[in-house]
This record gives structure tokens, C-alpha cells and sequence, in this order.
């Protein structure tokens, strides 16, 4: 009770950080994309690990490789799209996050077989490149300051999510007893803390994209 209580704590701080940086500073959607990133990656990297049994190197290669080429894609996405000044930062940064959300959210649908490496592969392309496309993207539209806001922000999130899937972590390891209860409850706390990032993604996605309208209308 008390890890989720300083995680819920946490959180909350780390909304109300990146609303005040998003609204009075030059970080702007970085200090949200940022925010995100560090709540919802890291985390769940780590949740995902904990499932791998000791020495499947060669099962977690092609995730490595997921990841990299879909990051390095996304990144690369959004410095084509905004040197040509196509498609808007903020289309760029909402749709980075809503792919993010929609990959998250179907690791959280896939249950048990986000433990298999080709599955997760392939759940990590949307996150990857939809993350790198949005930092990527409000990155461009950001003075040095605001990227070291932004980058605090990052960091942030990583202690706050880290705390928050701890707590999802010992709930769902609580009853188990057995090393197959461990790994079933592993695989439970994964799914969760999926969901649990696909819902903050998609927050931040609709946050970013009020945002933008509003700009607009100004």
C-alpha cells in the first residue's frame, strides 16, 4: 500500500511538472512527449525482461532489432516530414503518441503471448517508432532550454513509472507461490502496466491534440 501510494504521489507530480513546463516554457509538447516517454518505456522494458528466462539471447535479438529499427525509423520520419514542413510538429507529436497508445494497448490484449519474442517484436514497432516520431518531432520545435526541460521531464518519468510498475509488480506477485505462479503473475503485471501505458499515451495524445486546436483557434 504505501509503494503504491508514493507511486500514485509520484504520478500526480510528474502530470502537474509537465503541464506547468508544457504551458509556461519553450519545452511545450517536448515537456509532455518527455514526460511520457520516461512513464510508460522504461518501465515496461523493464517488465517485459523480467520475463525472459536467463540466456534467451537469441529470442530477445529480434526485439533488439525491433526496437532499433523502429525508433531509428520513426526519428528519421520526423526530421523528413518537418524539413519539409508537410505535415505540422504537433500532427506529428499527437500521431507519435497515438501509435505509441495503440501498440501498448495491444500488448495489453495479447496476454500471455507477449512473453513470446516475435510477438513482442512486432508490439514494439508502433511504441518504438511512434515515441521516436513524437520526440523526434517536438525536439525540432524546442530551444535548447526547453530540450532540458524536456530531458529532466524524461528522467522523471523514468523514477515515477519505474515506482508505479513496482507497485502493479507486487500485486500481482502477492499470492504466487510456486515458479510457475511467479511467472504467470509476471506475465500478468505486464499486461497491466500495457494497459496502464496505452491509457497515459492516449491521455497525452488527446491533451496534445486540445492543444493544438486551441492554438489554433488563437
Amino acid at each position: 500500500h504505501a509503494v503504491a501510494a508514493a507511486a500514485v504521489a509520484e504520478a500526480a507530480a510528474l502530470a502537474a511538472l509537465a503541464g506547468m513546463a508544457a504551458r509556461a516554457s519553450t519545452a511545450a509538447r517536448l515537456a509532455v512527449v518527455g514526460a511520457v516517454t520516461g512513464f510508460t518505456l522504461v518501465p515496461a522494458a523493464g517488465t517485459v525482461a523480467a520475463l525472459a528466462r536467463p540466456g534467451a539471447v537469441a529470442g530477445s535479438a529480434p526485439v533488439a532489432a525491433a526496437l532499433a529499427g523502429a525508433a531509428l525509423a520513426g526519428a528519421a520520419l520526423a526530421a523528413l516530414a518537418g524539413s519539409t514542413r508537410r505535415v505540422p510538429v504537433r500532427a506529428l507529436t499527437t500521431a507519435g503518441l497515438l501509435a505509441a497508445a495503440v501498440g501498448f494497448g495491444l500488448a495489453g490484449l495479447a496476454g500471455s503471448a507477449v512473453a513470446q519474442p516475435l510477438v513482442l517484436a512486432l508490439l514494439c514497432l508502433p511504441v518504438a517508432g511512434g515515441l521516436a516520431a513524437a520526440l523526434a518531432a517536438a525536439l525540432r520545435a524546442t530551444s535548447a532550454g526547453g530540450a532540458a526541460c524536456g530531458l529532466v521531464l524524461l528522467v522523471t518519468g523514468v523514477v515515477a513509472g519505474s515506482l508505479a510498475a513496482s507497485a502493479v509488480q507486487l500485486q500481482a506477485l502477492g499470492p504466487a507461490r510456486t515458479v510457475a505462479a511467479v511467472h504467470a503473475a509476471l506475465i500478468t503485471a505486464s499486461v497491466r502496466w500495457a494497459l496502464v501505458a496505452a491509457a497515459v499515451s492516449g491521455t497525452a495524445a488527446l491533451v496534445l491534440a486540445c492543444m493544438s486546436r486551441r492554438c489554433a483557434e488563437g
